[in-house]
Protein backbone atom coordinates (compact mmCIF):
# COMPACT_ATOMS: atom_id res chain seq x y z
CA UNK A 1 0.00 0.00 0.00
CA UNK A 2 1.38 3.38 -0.97
CA UNK A 3 0.20 6.97 -1.31
CA UNK A 4 1.45 8.52 -4.54
CA UNK A 5 0.50 12.03 -5.68
CA UNK A 6 -2.26 11.85 -3.08
CA UNK A 7 -3.75 8.71 -4.64
CA UNK A 8 -3.99 5.54 -2.55
CA UNK A 9 -2.44 2.62 -4.44
CA UNK A 10 -3.12 -0.94 -3.29
CA UNK A 11 -1.52 -4.04 -4.74
CA UNK A 12 -1.49 -7.75 -3.96
CA UNK A 13 2.00 -7.94 -5.53
CA UNK A 14 0.38 -10.30 -7.96
CA UNK A 15 -1.71 -9.48 -10.98
CA UNK A 16 -4.08 -7.00 -9.40
CA UNK A 17 -3.84 -3.44 -8.11
CA UNK A 18 -6.34 -0.73 -7.23
CA UNK A 19 -6.07 3.06 -7.11
CA UNK A 20 -8.33 5.27 -5.03
CA UNK A 21 -8.09 8.64 -6.75
CA UNK A 22 -7.59 11.82 -4.76
CA UNK A 23 -7.57 11.48 -0.99
CA UNK A 24 -8.23 15.21 -0.49
CA UNK A 25 -11.80 14.78 0.75
CA UNK A 26 -10.89 12.01 3.21
CA UNK A 27 -7.92 13.99 4.53
CA UNK A 28 -9.86 17.21 5.02
CA UNK A 29 -13.18 15.84 6.20
CA UNK A 30 -14.32 16.45 9.77
CA UNK A 31 -17.79 16.02 11.34
CA UNK A 32 -18.44 19.78 11.48
CA UNK A 33 -18.49 19.90 7.67
CA UNK A 34 -21.72 17.88 7.63
CA UNK A 35 -23.41 20.73 9.49
CA UNK A 36 -22.39 23.38 6.98
CA UNK A 37 -24.77 24.41 4.20
CA UNK A 38 -21.91 24.38 1.70
CA UNK A 39 -18.30 23.31 1.92
CA UNK A 40 -15.80 23.40 -0.93
CA UNK A 41 -12.78 21.17 -0.29
CA UNK A 42 -9.36 22.46 -1.18
CA UNK A 43 -8.34 20.59 -4.36
CA UNK A 44 -5.07 18.82 -4.79
CA UNK A 45 -2.54 20.14 -7.27
CA UNK A 46 -3.52 19.54 -10.88
CA UNK A 47 -1.12 19.13 -13.79
CA UNK A 48 -1.41 20.54 -17.25
CA UNK A 49 -0.88 17.50 -19.41
CA UNK A 50 -1.64 16.13 -22.84
CA UNK A 51 -3.57 13.21 -21.34
CA UNK A 52 -7.12 13.37 -22.70
CA UNK A 53 -9.88 14.65 -20.38
CA UNK A 54 -7.49 15.26 -17.51
CA UNK A 55 -8.85 18.13 -15.43
CA UNK A 56 -8.58 19.85 -12.07
CA UNK A 57 -10.91 18.00 -9.71
CA UNK A 58 -13.10 19.89 -7.26
CA UNK A 59 -15.19 18.35 -4.49
CA UNK A 60 -17.93 20.04 -2.48
CA UNK A 61 -20.52 19.13 0.13
CA UNK A 62 -24.08 20.49 0.02
CA UNK A 63 -26.24 19.95 3.08
CA UNK A 64 -29.54 20.24 1.21
CA UNK A 65 -30.50 19.93 -2.43
CA UNK A 66 -30.55 23.32 -4.16
CA UNK A 67 -33.91 24.97 -4.74
CA UNK A 68 -35.32 24.42 -8.20
CA UNK A 69 -34.79 28.10 -9.06
CA UNK A 70 -31.29 28.30 -7.52
CA UNK A 71 -28.51 28.91 -10.04
CA UNK A 72 -25.34 26.86 -9.57
CA UNK A 73 -22.26 28.75 -10.78
CA UNK A 74 -18.60 27.83 -10.70
CA UNK A 75 -16.07 30.46 -11.74
CA UNK A 76 -12.34 30.01 -12.22
CA UNK A 77 -10.40 33.21 -11.60
CA UNK A 78 -6.77 34.05 -12.28
CA UNK A 79 -4.49 35.92 -9.87
CA UNK A 80 -5.91 39.26 -11.06
CA UNK A 81 -9.44 38.19 -10.21
CA UNK A 82 -10.40 37.91 -13.86
CA UNK A 83 -12.91 35.16 -14.57
CA UNK A 84 -11.48 32.86 -17.24
CA UNK A 85 -14.02 30.03 -17.08
CA UNK A 86 -17.67 29.92 -16.06
CA UNK A 87 -19.91 26.92 -15.50
CA UNK A 88 -23.64 27.26 -14.81
CA UNK A 89 -26.53 24.92 -14.13
CA UNK A 90 -28.60 26.89 -16.65
CA UNK A 91 -25.98 26.75 -19.42
CA UNK A 92 -27.22 25.44 -22.75
CA UNK A 93 -23.65 24.66 -23.81
CA UNK A 94 -22.86 21.17 -22.49
CA UNK A 95 -19.19 22.14 -21.95
CA UNK A 96 -20.30 24.85 -19.50
CA UNK A 97 -22.83 22.78 -17.57
CA UNK A 98 -22.58 22.03 -13.86
CA UNK A 99 -24.99 20.25 -11.53
CA UNK A 100 -25.29 19.99 -7.77
CA UNK A 101 -27.19 17.64 -5.53
CA UNK A 102 -27.58 17.00 -1.82
CA UNK A 103 -24.46 15.49 -0.25
CA UNK A 104 -21.02 15.10 -1.80
CA UNK A 105 -20.40 16.36 -5.33
CA UNK A 106 -17.42 16.23 -7.65
CA UNK A 107 -16.65 18.35 -10.67
CA UNK A 108 -13.68 18.75 -12.99
CA UNK A 109 -12.45 22.02 -14.49
CA UNK A 110 -11.12 21.16 -17.94
CA UNK A 111 -8.14 23.52 -17.46
CA UNK A 112 -9.37 25.76 -20.25
CA UNK A 113 -10.67 29.27 -20.70
CA UNK A 114 -14.20 29.84 -21.98
CA UNK A 115 -14.50 28.87 -25.62
CA UNK A 116 -15.87 30.83 -28.57
CA UNK A 117 -19.64 31.03 -28.96
CA UNK A 118 -20.48 29.53 -32.32
CA UNK A 119 -23.71 29.36 -34.29
CA UNK A 120 -25.07 25.99 -33.22
CA UNK A 121 -26.70 24.79 -36.44
CA UNK A 122 -23.88 25.42 -38.91
CA UNK A 123 -21.90 22.79 -40.79
CA UNK A 124 -18.41 24.22 -40.34
CA UNK A 125 -16.42 21.21 -41.61
CA UNK A 126 -13.66 21.85 -39.04
CA UNK A 127 -15.01 23.40 -35.84
CA UNK A 128 -17.36 21.52 -33.58
CA UNK A 129 -20.16 23.11 -31.58
CA UNK A 130 -19.65 23.64 -28.71
CA UNK A 131 -15.95 24.35 -29.09
CA UNK A 132 -13.52 24.32 -26.12
CA UNK A 133 -11.45 27.35 -25.15
CA UNK A 134 -7.66 27.73 -25.03
CA UNK A 135 -5.76 25.88 -22.32
CA UNK A 136 -4.87 27.73 -19.11
CA UNK A 137 -1.28 28.59 -18.23
CA UNK A 138 0.11 26.73 -15.18
CA UNK A 139 -0.15 28.92 -12.09
CA UNK A 140 -2.40 29.91 -9.21
CA UNK A 141 -6.16 30.23 -9.60
CA UNK A 142 -9.26 30.57 -7.46
CA UNK A 143 -12.37 28.41 -7.70
CA UNK A 144 -15.53 30.29 -6.67
CA UNK A 145 -18.69 28.23 -6.21
CA UNK A 146 -22.12 29.86 -5.77
CA UNK A 147 -25.35 27.96 -5.20
CA UNK A 148 -28.24 30.34 -4.68
CA UNK A 149 -27.17 32.57 -1.79
CA UNK A 150 -24.40 30.21 -0.71
CA UNK A 151 -20.80 30.87 -1.69
CA UNK A 152 -17.44 29.14 -1.15
CA UNK A 153 -13.99 29.81 -2.54
CA UNK A 154 -10.69 27.91 -2.54
CA UNK A 155 -7.27 28.30 -4.16
CA UNK A 156 -6.40 25.97 -7.03
CA UNK A 157 -2.91 25.20 -8.27
CA UNK A 158 -2.21 24.17 -11.86
CA UNK A 159 1.33 22.85 -12.32
CA UNK A 160 3.50 22.06 -15.32
CA UNK A 161 3.64 18.47 -16.51
CA UNK A 162 7.05 17.39 -15.12
CA UNK A 163 7.68 15.33 -18.26
CA UNK A 164 7.66 18.45 -20.47
CA UNK A 165 10.91 19.94 -19.23
CA UNK A 166 11.58 21.99 -22.36
CA UNK A 167 8.27 23.89 -22.27
CA UNK A 168 8.13 27.07 -20.16
CA UNK A 169 5.27 29.17 -18.84
CA UNK A 170 6.29 31.82 -21.37
CA UNK A 171 5.60 29.25 -24.10
CA UNK A 172 2.20 28.46 -22.62
CA UNK A 173 1.43 32.18 -22.28
CA UNK A 174 2.24 32.78 -25.94
CA UNK A 175 -0.04 29.89 -26.88
CA UNK A 176 -2.84 31.27 -24.68
CA UNK A 177 -2.61 34.78 -26.12
CA UNK A 178 -2.80 33.49 -29.68
CA UNK A 179 -5.66 31.14 -28.76
CA UNK A 180 -7.65 33.95 -27.12
CA UNK A 181 -7.11 36.21 -30.12
CA UNK A 182 -8.48 33.54 -32.45
CA UNK A 183 -11.35 32.73 -30.07
CA UNK A 184 -12.41 36.39 -30.02
CA UNK A 185 -12.22 36.52 -33.81
CA UNK A 186 -14.41 33.41 -34.07
CA UNK A 187 -16.86 34.95 -31.59
CA UNK A 188 -17.13 38.13 -33.62
CA UNK A 189 -17.39 36.34 -36.96
CA UNK A 190 -20.22 34.14 -35.70
CA UNK A 191 -22.05 37.15 -34.28
CA UNK A 192 -21.88 38.59 -37.78
CA UNK A 193 -23.31 35.34 -39.16
CA UNK A 194 -26.24 35.63 -36.73
CA UNK A 195 -26.83 39.23 -37.78
CA UNK A 196 -26.64 38.44 -41.49
CA UNK A 197 -29.11 35.57 -41.15
CA UNK A 198 -31.51 37.53 -38.93
CA UNK A 199 -31.49 40.59 -41.19
CA UNK A 200 -32.07 38.47 -44.30
CA UNK A 201 -35.08 36.85 -42.62
CA UNK A 202 -36.46 40.24 -41.62
CA UNK A 203 -36.05 41.60 -45.14
CA UNK A 204 -37.89 38.59 -46.55
CA UNK A 205 -40.65 38.96 -43.97
CA UNK A 206 -40.95 42.72 -44.47
CA UNK A 207 -41.15 42.26 -48.23
CA UNK A 208 -43.96 39.74 -47.86
CA UNK A 209 -45.90 41.73 -45.26
CA UNK A 210 -45.49 45.27 -46.60
CA UNK A 211 -48.73 45.21 -48.58
CA UNK A 212 -49.26 48.94 -48.03
CA UNK A 213 -46.26 49.76 -50.21
CA UNK A 214 -47.61 50.89 -53.57
CA UNK A 215 -44.36 50.45 -55.49
CA UNK A 216 -44.02 46.69 -55.07
CA UNK A 217 -41.55 46.43 -57.95
CA UNK A 218 -39.03 48.73 -56.26
CA UNK A 219 -39.62 47.02 -52.90
CA UNK A 220 -38.86 43.58 -54.32
CA UNK A 221 -35.87 44.90 -56.28
CA UNK A 222 -34.28 46.49 -53.21
CA UNK A 223 -35.12 43.42 -51.14
CA UNK A 224 -33.45 41.12 -53.65
CA UNK A 225 -30.36 43.33 -53.85
CA UNK A 226 -29.97 43.47 -50.07
CA UNK A 227 -30.40 39.71 -49.63
CA UNK A 228 -27.92 39.01 -52.41
CA UNK A 229 -25.32 41.35 -50.86
CA UNK A 230 -25.85 39.88 -47.36
CA UNK A 231 -25.49 36.33 -48.68
CA UNK A 232 -22.28 37.27 -50.47
CA UNK A 233 -20.75 38.42 -47.16
CA UNK A 234 -22.06 35.31 -45.40
CA UNK A 235 -20.39 33.17 -48.07
CA UNK A 236 -17.07 34.83 -47.23
CA UNK A 237 -17.37 33.63 -43.62
CA UNK A 238 -18.86 30.13 -43.99
CA UNK A 239 -19.27 27.55 -46.73
CA UNK A 240 -23.05 27.61 -47.14
CA UNK A 241 -23.05 24.76 -49.64
CA UNK A 242 -21.70 22.30 -47.08
CA UNK A 243 -24.26 19.87 -45.67
CA UNK A 244 -21.85 17.57 -43.82
CA UNK A 245 -18.32 17.80 -42.44
CA UNK A 246 -17.04 15.62 -45.30
CA UNK A 247 -18.16 18.26 -47.80
CA UNK A 248 -14.70 19.76 -47.45
CA UNK A 249 -13.91 17.32 -50.26
CA UNK A 250 -16.54 18.90 -52.51
CA UNK A 251 -16.38 22.61 -51.72
CA UNK A 252 -13.50 25.00 -50.98
CA UNK A 253 -13.00 26.07 -47.40
CA UNK A 254 -13.47 29.71 -46.45
CA UNK A 255 -12.63 31.96 -43.50
CA UNK A 256 -14.40 30.09 -40.69
CA UNK A 257 -12.77 26.83 -41.79
CA UNK A 258 -9.34 28.43 -42.15
CA UNK A 259 -9.44 30.00 -38.70
CA UNK A 260 -11.09 26.98 -37.08
CA UNK A 261 -8.38 24.65 -38.34
CA UNK A 262 -5.59 26.90 -37.04
CA UNK A 263 -7.41 27.39 -33.74
CA UNK A 264 -7.61 23.63 -33.21
CA UNK A 265 -3.94 23.10 -34.06
CA UNK A 266 -2.67 25.86 -31.77
CA UNK A 267 -4.93 25.26 -28.76
CA UNK A 268 -4.51 21.49 -28.98
CA UNK A 269 -0.72 21.64 -28.70
CA UNK A 270 1.57 21.87 -25.67
CA UNK A 271 4.19 24.29 -26.89
CA UNK A 272 4.71 27.83 -28.16
CA UNK A 273 2.96 28.56 -31.48
CA UNK A 274 5.26 27.90 -34.40
CA UNK A 275 6.38 30.60 -36.84
CA UNK A 276 4.22 28.90 -39.46
CA UNK A 277 1.15 29.25 -37.24
CA UNK A 278 1.88 32.93 -36.67
CA UNK A 279 2.28 33.55 -40.39
CA UNK A 280 -0.95 31.73 -41.11
CA UNK A 281 -2.82 33.80 -38.53
CA UNK A 282 -1.47 36.99 -40.11
CA UNK A 283 -2.89 35.83 -43.47
CA UNK A 284 -6.25 34.98 -41.90
CA UNK A 285 -6.45 38.39 -40.22
CA UNK A 286 -6.08 40.03 -43.63
CA UNK A 287 -8.84 37.74 -44.91
CA UNK A 288 -11.05 38.73 -41.99
CA UNK A 289 -10.46 42.43 -42.47
CA UNK A 290 -11.84 42.08 -46.00
CA UNK A 291 -14.94 40.45 -44.47
CA UNK A 292 -15.36 43.29 -41.96
CA UNK A 293 -15.07 45.84 -44.76
CA UNK A 294 -17.65 44.00 -46.88
CA UNK A 295 -19.96 43.58 -43.86
CA UNK A 296 -19.86 47.28 -42.99
CA UNK A 297 -20.39 48.21 -46.64
CA UNK A 298 -23.54 46.12 -47.08
CA UNK A 299 -25.00 47.49 -43.83
CA UNK A 300 -24.34 51.09 -44.91
CA UNK A 301 -25.50 50.61 -48.48
CA UNK A 302 -27.92 47.81 -49.43
CA UNK A 303 -29.47 47.31 -45.98
CA UNK A 304 -29.63 51.05 -45.27
CA UNK A 305 -31.17 51.64 -48.72
CA UNK A 306 -33.86 49.01 -48.02
CA UNK A 307 -34.54 50.52 -44.56
CA UNK A 308 -34.83 54.01 -46.03
CA UNK A 309 -37.31 52.78 -48.60
CA UNK A 310 -39.42 51.05 -45.93
CA UNK A 311 -39.32 54.13 -43.74
CA UNK A 312 -40.50 56.37 -46.57
CA UNK A 313 -43.38 53.96 -47.11
CA UNK A 314 -44.31 53.98 -43.41
CA UNK A 315 -43.06 50.43 -42.70
CA UNK A 316 -41.05 49.61 -39.55
CA UNK A 317 -37.28 49.48 -39.86
CA UNK A 318 -35.05 46.38 -39.80
CA UNK A 319 -33.96 45.28 -36.30
CA UNK A 320 -30.27 44.47 -35.78
CA UNK A 321 -30.27 41.73 -33.07
CA UNK A 322 -26.63 42.09 -31.92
Amino acid sequence: MEVHENDLVLSTQGRAFWILDDLSVIQQYEPAIAEKDLHLFRPRKAYRTNVGNYGANLHFYLKEAPATDAEVTLKIQDTNGQVIRTYQSSASNRLNKIRARKGFNSFSWDQRHDGPELVSDLVTMVLRTPSPGPRAVPGSYQAVLEIGDLKAQVPLELANDPRWTDVTNADYQAQLEMGLEMSEMLDEAHRRIKNLSAIKNQIKSSTQLANQVKDQTTLKSKSKAAIKALTAVEDMIIQNKAEASQDAINYPRVFSNHLGRLYGVVTGAHHRPTDGAKERLADIKVEYQAIVTAYNKVMKEEVADFETFLSSAGVERIIHPE
